[in-house]
């Protein structure tokens, strides 16, 4: 029983109670008048009035208080009840007739009622994924916190609504569903909405789709730059191994485009600074000097999770070309000075910092130009100090 049932029948039984007390204190003649005015009462009350206080009570009167209450609770208890559940397809047919993205309440409630359905509503919604269909609501995807902020589409509901649901069947469901697919956003949805899943049938099936995605139709577009930017942190973050081919081939695109992806290159140097090196010298024998400005603006050596072992061997064999004291400058001022965040052991961090530390010293003792030097020795200052921490 709720609170304020509780309440309502202790009032009630409280009112019973002291017309019972008030009764029993009456004088006789005062509770045969009482008894006369009562039996007046109820012959022109209706059954469903309440007891008049100080009224002796009477088997018929206690019966008519108790379906008084018992009706009291049931108008309660239907009044905090959630209306029928409708049936998948009722729920599935009004998200797909919503085409107006400015209904993301509506939008919202669908989901959360379709992600209630559980394995229920997984066979209907993989055969939509499957088909292609889809909605465009306008906007752009947007998720904090592991939730989706506003849904710029149908697909991308639906793709989640399979994330909340969660079971096996929804998993591979999803998996089978998307695996080759030629929208771009299909991608860009899996990579964010499960960047940091370590559910074993995801990232298998996720990871087995990154290949996919190089040979996209829609490799030229902006989109995919994007996207291929979120397929280079899943690779990273989740150690998927023999990518190096791949990795080469989306840092060669983007270098080609005049691309910025900073994550591909850093990754392909943590993976291979040999593979790095060797794409970077492709490069400076078409472009010079140039090609070490955009190698060292791709790769992002100020990341906080790249091996800083990785980054002197690269940086090494990418002076050996001996580019200019300008660039030499660039260079230096991308070495990072911070550790490795992403090697848990503080020792093994440190080991990893120190590789870099000596390189660096090597290299100040070798700097002949005064304004790299400085660059270099400011550089080697702070990682020290890193290293003290």
């Amino acid at each position: 029983m709720t609170s304020s049932k509780v309440v309502l029948l202790s009032v009630v039984l409280s009112v019973a109670a002291s017309a019972l007390t008030t009764a029993l204190l009456t004088p006789s003649n005062d509770r045969v008048r009482s008894s006369q005015q009562t039996v007046e009462s109820h012959a022109v009350a209706s059954p469903g009035e309440w007891l008049p206080v100080g009224a002796e009570p009477n088997a018929e009167a206690i019966a008519q208080l108790q379906d008084k209450v018992r009706g009291i609770e049931q108008r309660l208890a239907a009044a905090g009840s959630a209306p029928p559940a409708r049936t998948r397809e009722a729920a599935l047919q009004d998200l797909l007739a919503i085409t107006q993205g400015e209904r993301q309440l509506a939008i919202e409630d669908l989901f959360k009622e379709l992600s209630a359905l559980g394995n229920d509503a997984v066979p209907d919604i993989v055969a939509i994924l499957k088909s292609g269909r889809d909605q465009d609501y306008g906007g752009g995807f947007s998720i904090g916190g592991g939730k989706v902020q506003g849904y710029p589409r149908l697909r991308t509901v639906l793709i989640d609504v399979l994330r909340q649901i969660g079971t096996p069947e929804a998993q591979q469901g999803l998996v089978t569903a998307l695996r080759g697919t030629e929208d771009v956003r299909d991608y860009r949805d899996l990579l964010l909405l499960y960047s940091r899943t370590t559910d074993e049938i995801m990232v298998k099936g996720i990871s087995a789709m990154i290949p996919d995605l190089l040979r996209n139709e829609q490799a030229k577009s902006e989109e995919h730059a994007y996207v291929m930017g979120y397929a280079t942190e899943w690779i990273r973050r989740h150690g998927m191994k023999d990518t190096t081919d791949l990795l080469e081939g989306i840092a060669r695109e983007n270098l080609s485009s005049g691309r910025v992806d900073r994550g591909t290159f850093a990754t392909l140097i943590e993976f291979s600074p040999e593979r790095a090196f060797a794409l970077t010298r492709e490069q400076y024998a078409k472009e010079g000097d140039r090609a070490f400005l955009k190698a060292a603006s791709s790769m992002n050596m100020g990341r906080r999770d790249l091996s800083l072992a990785q980054v002197a061997r690269y940086t090494e064999l990418l002076l050996s070309l001996e580019p200019s004291a300008s660039t030499r400058m660039t260079i230096y001022g991308m070495t990072p000075s911070r550790l490795c965040e992403k090697i848990d052991s503080k020792e093994a961090r440190v080991a990893d910092g120190r590789v870099l530390l000596e390189f660096l010293r090597k290299r100040l003792r070798e700097e002949t130009d005064e304004v790299p030097k400085r660059v270099l020795a400011d550089h080697i200052t702070q990682l020290e100090q890193a290293l003290q921490q």
